[in-house]
């Protein structure tokens, strides 16, 4: 017969008891983050922009006085800096780029159990109106 683990009281009470340090450091879990992307092979250009991506996120957040731990982070702070970037003039495939590298890294911190759940799971990518060409008329 199979035994069951019995959960501690503890970690029924705080659910982020089994949680690993660090997840209320931005920049920490930053290096972490680059880090680990530098062991997986990943270029030196890349790694800049994953850090330029993140940092322009810590930035956003700072200016608008939210908590920048990644724990509390949420995916309405997420939502309100891609608007952000939208009313601001960003185009479709610029705010893609961000919410990717935001996809990554949350998840990485997610797997690494450093965050009980990715607060960008389900935001997708935007689309972007193509503009419609008109087309050549019989006299052309």
């Amino acid at each position: 017969m199979k035994r069951k683990k019995l959960k501690n009281s503890l970690d029924v009470k705080f659910g982020e008891s089994q949680l690993k340090p660090g997840g209320d450091n931005f920049d920490l879990t930053v290096q972490l983050f680059i880090k680990r992307k530098k062991l997986n092979g990943l270029r030196q250009k890349t790694l800049d922009w994953y850090e330029l991506m993140l940092n322009i996120f810590k930035q956003y957040l700072q200016k608008n006085s939210l908590n920048t731990a990644p724990v509390a982070i949420t995916r309405e702070m997420i939502e309100d800096f891609i608007l952000g970037l939208r009313e601001n003039g960003n185009k479709a495939v610029s705010v893609n780029g961000k919410i990717r590298a935001l996809r990554v890294f949350f998840n990485f911190l997610e797997k690494e159990k450093i965050i009980l759940n990715s607060p960008i799971r389900d935001i997708i990518l935007l689309r972007d109106i193509e503009p419609v060409v008109p087309t050549f008329s019989e006299e052309q």
